[in-house]
């Protein structure tokens, strides 16, 4: 559960299209509702059934995605380290050949990945931007793969300032670890570079 500030919370995407889905096909059965004297409903038929439709499909919906299975750990591995992966991959297929397209870079830099991976390239394309969009959110994920899940999702701007903040933190070790930093100055600057293409 998402939580914002002290005491507001933010249910789950399921419940909440599990929620409006149960209210819509309440207020398609029911027609009409009162409650005191606030009115609710629908009163033309073809615009309930539509509202009954709707809502049966949401409740549907919230139904698979609470029994869609979880990643397995070596999954969620996989795509950690394709996140990580991904801005020095897209660099490197963007330098081999600078007159490609933006589709063209994509696409090649997710076969490229896929390979290095061990997995196939349309689902890698499939999964790895909904896997960085969570790992840009996750509470134990590292400064330098939230910079690097930013990329992946074309947050440049943010991917750049996680990675100058990556940079920092790897400086600031004892002892300093200069590969990290290294690294992270080189998203930066792959970010830096994103912004401008």
């Amino acid at each position: 559960m998402l939580r914002l500030g002290a005491e507001v919370q933010i249910p789950p995407f399921a419940t909440v299209l599990l929620l409006v889905g149960a209210v819509l096909i309440l207020v398609a059965l029911a027609g009409k509702i009162t409650i005191k004297e606030a009115h609710l409903g629908i009163s033309r038929a073809s615009l309930r059934c539509a509202a009954g439709v709707i809502g049966g499909v949401f409740v549907i919906a919230s139904v698979w995605l609470f029994l869609a299975p979880p990643l397995s750990p070596e999954d969620r591995a996989k795509l950690t380290q394709g996140v990580v992966d991904y801005p020095t991959v897209r660099f490197k297929v963007r330098e081999e050949q600078p007159k490609q397209s933006e589709t063209e870079v994509q696409q090649r830099s997710y076969d490229e990945l896929a390979k290095l991976l061990g997995v196939d390239p349309k689902l890698l394309q499939e999964k790895l931007p909904q896997f960085a969009q969570e790992l840009k959110r996750a509470p134990n994920a590292s400064t330098y793969e939230r910079a690097s899940a930013a990329y992946v999702t074309k947050d440049y701007a943010e991917a750049e300032r996680l990675a100058l903040t990556a940079a920092d933190e790897a400086q600031r070790a004892t002892p300093p670890r200069l590969t990290d930093m290294i690294k992270a100055f080189e998203l930066a600057g792959n970010s830096a570079d994103a912004q401008f293409e």
